[in-house]
């Protein structure tokens, strides 16, 4: 078979140490190819290894056909059998599901084992590689070789086969985690065109996915094994295996193109013919690669070191992978409300972890993707209008409903206030008062349930502010600050730990400067008195502080308020070097949509949005000695830091266009303006900069 190109290069001979996909064909700094989405497939990551453009609605990956927590994602890189390539796939995510329309090449005989697993291949990770926007490994088991690749909405697969009587299964009963088919569809059009439907149940209710497929040769025989489905004694649909037979010669291969909808069969269809017409599996793999490379280089980092680029642009690349487009080629799609809807002049997007991204990876979107943050506004305002209130958790249509707060909220805001978009606002602010008032969203007594709402809330009163509602401003001003009060009569004051905004007020409730760092020390200081705790319970683990939870991730940079910014600079470098690696085991816990990762990207950059719609940014401790954002409108903003290493962490001074900067943070309009920053560096703590 011809080599696509792709290599691996390990830095230790002796354990596992992340493979960087680079490609024979690529220029020498496309950040593609520094890309590895084995990082986070082991431990708590849940994230997959398979192919995706960036917010493609499809997700191509292996699934190891295996139960459990690890495998939330389909696959869990220490497992060694795959019983399938599934389309749809949540990144990151606490809880599993999706895992729709799976085909496995085999040869016959073919290996079966008892459910979950079915029929499957064992594989080896030396004869398996990725990249963005590829996946290959070689099924031992038939001597197959797979690889994957993907547009928009159409999943490429192509498979190398031995001289076999071979056959390619198509699962409409495969399911993982929470998820369970319902029902299902297949019909064959022609002698290489299939399509159907594969309807299901889980953590997204009545999930719809519709798909068409083309061969590349046609098919010499099809065999369909139905089983009926019975839900509390009354059949409620059927489950479909299909088999597709072929005689195949040594190195022949079958390409399948596999388009998705959420709105009917006709849809995916008219995707197919849009977006994968021909059986060029090379050339969808040239786009892929080529929107990677688009996507990540609006970051250009310089750097000696290459496990550094490899960590940043993996996260990076993790940031893109949701929220995902949710409208076929013609603009139709499935909205909240179930019914058929048409998105003109805009696309619909879909499978938005608010709860955890509205922290860092919106406010990343909003220098990154300008024009998708305007279409996943006009997402949420249409979701509105179809169901009642802003999203929360909406996945394939379906809100979810799981976790507290209402943080479509700060995301509209923070776009807003930066002037992105050309929504319009008076109709978003009535979608976030509606969305506030609703009865469904009461408030709870706990402490950091109770401020989440109450972020929202400032939010909402920064945007009427803005509008010059006053009153909308004043009463929701108030609200923010409610149940800080509530807490402070009962006694409880770990609320400080949720707080983004008005931090000092913060500090003045808490005692002072003073008195606030050091109930930051006894957060990160705090050590356990029980020897019972387990290794992996003690991953990313500070004191009591755990980088795993995306609520208190921004609880290092608010030691600049308390005016001892070296602290922020060591906890921020100790995070990025022990919980952030090249290896499978990388992240730390669910990168949740990709909020970990883009709590690195912000990082590693140097600063971060505590207040995501303040237009503030905490100055932490920068990674490379210089990066650079390029901004939609071709501005250039820089960080440089000439002297950064692993030992010297500290800031000594900031300068700004040459000038020295007595602030903790950037500012939106800095960055947006273009400026460059330049941090002194140092090996030991130094006295604050800013007054």
């Amino acid at each position: 078979m011809k080599s696509i190109g792709l290599a691996c290069l390990t830095f230790l001979t002796l354990c596992f140490e992340a493979c960087i996909s680079t490609w024979s064909d690529m220029h020498e700094d496309a950040p593609a190819k520094y890309v590895n989405p084995l990082i986070g497939t082991d431990r708590a990551g849940n994230t997959y290894p398979g192919a995706q453009v960036p917010f493609g609605m499809v997700q191509l990956s292996p699934d190891n056909g295996q139960a459990g927590r690890d495998h939330f994602s389909g696959y869990h890189y220490p497992d060694s059998t795959i019983n399938g390539f599934s389309h749809t796939h949540l990144s990151g995510s606490g809880a599993g599901d999706l895992y729709d329309i799976s085909f496995l090449p085999v040869t016959l005989p073919y290996r079966e084992a008892p459910a979950p697993l079915g029929i499957y291949s064992r594989f080896c990770h030396d004869e398996e590689a990725a990249g963005a926007g590829y996946y290959q490994v070689r099924l031992s088991d038939y001597n197959i070789q797979v690889e994957l690749t993907a547009t928009k909405r159409c999943g490429i697969q192509r498979y190398t086969f031995p001289q076999a009587a071979a056959a390619i299964f198509l699962n409409l009963r495969h399911a993982q985690g929470r998820d369970r088919t319902t029902d299902s569809h297949i019909e064959i059009v022609d002698s290489v065109t299939i399509q159907g439907y594969r309807m299901s149940d889980g953590l997204v209710p009545h999930q719809q996915v519709y798909f068409c497929t083309r061969f590349s040769r046609p098919f010499e025989k099809v065999r369909l094994d139905t089983t009926s489905i019975v839900a509390e004694g009354t059949r409620i649909g059927t489950a479909v295996l299909a088999r597709f037979d072929f005689h195949t010669s040594n190195g022949e291969q079958i390409v399948l193109r596999t388009a998705l909808s959420g709105v009917s069969m006709k849809g995916a269809a008219g995707n197919l013919q849009s977006e994968a017409p021909d059986n060029n599996f090379n050339s969808y793999l040239y786009d892929a690669r080529e929107s990677w490379n688009e996507a990540l280089s609006h970051i250009r980092i310089q750097s000696d070191d290459l496990r550094g680029k490899v960590k940043f642009y993996t996260a990076l690349y993790h940031t893109m992978l949701a929220p995902t487009l949710f409208c076929d080629a013609d603009g139709s799609y499935r909205g909240a409300d179930q019914k058929i809807h048409q998105a003109y002049g805009w696309q619909n997007y879909d499978t938005f972890l608010l709860s955890n991204t509205y922290r860092a990876v919106h406010p990343l979107f909003t220098y990154l993707e300008e024009g998708r943050v305007n279409d996943m506004i006009k997402s949420f305002l249409a979701f509105y209008q179809q169901y009642g209130r802003l999203p929360v958790l909406p996945i394939y249509g379906h809100e979810l409903n799981p976790q507290v707060g209402y943080h479509a909220v700060p995301v509209i805001v923070d776009a807003y206030l930066k002037g992105i978009g050309d929504f319009n606002p008076h109709d978003a602010l009535r979608a976030c008062i509606a969305t506030a008032n609703d009865d469904d969203y009461a408030l709870e007594v706990s402490g950091g349930r109770m401020a989440e709402y109450a972020y929202d809330d400032y939010c909402i009163a920064r945007m009427a502010e803005k509008l010059n509602d006053k009153e909308t401003a004043a009463l929701f001003d108030d609200r923010s600050q409610a149940y800080r009060t509530q807490c402070l009569q009962q006694g409880d004051r770990s609320y400080f730990q949720w707080m983004q905004y008005d931090l000092e007020s913060l500090i003045r409730h808490t005692g002072g400067a003073a008195r606030f760092a050091r109930r930051l020390d006894s957060l990160f200081t705090y050590s356990p008195s029980g020897k019972h705790l387990s290794a992996a319970s003690l991953r990313g683990v500070i004191g009591a502080y755990r980088h795993s939870d995306e609520a208190r991730q921004h609880l290092i940079y608010l030691y600049n308020s308390a005016k001892q910014p070296w602290k922020t600079q060591r906890y921020a470098a100790r995070i990025m070097r022990e919980f952030y690696t090249n290896q499978p085991d990388g992240l730390c816990g669910d990168d949740e949509g990709g909020q970990l990762s883009a709590w690195y990207v912000f990082s590693a950059l140097g600063f971060y949005p505590v207040d995501p719609v303040s237009g503030r940014y905490e100055i932490g401790t920068p990674q490379f000695r210089q990066a650079t954002l390029r901004l939609e409108d071709g501005a250039l903003f820089k960080v440089v830091a000439p002297a950064v290493s692993r030992e010297n962490i500290y800031i000594r001074q900031v300068k700004i266009n040459g000038q020295p900067y007595r602030k903790s943070y950037l500012t939106h309009r800095q960055i947006r303006s273009g400026v460059t920053v330049e941090f002194e560096m140092s090996s030991t703590p130094c006295r604050p900069w800013y007054e």
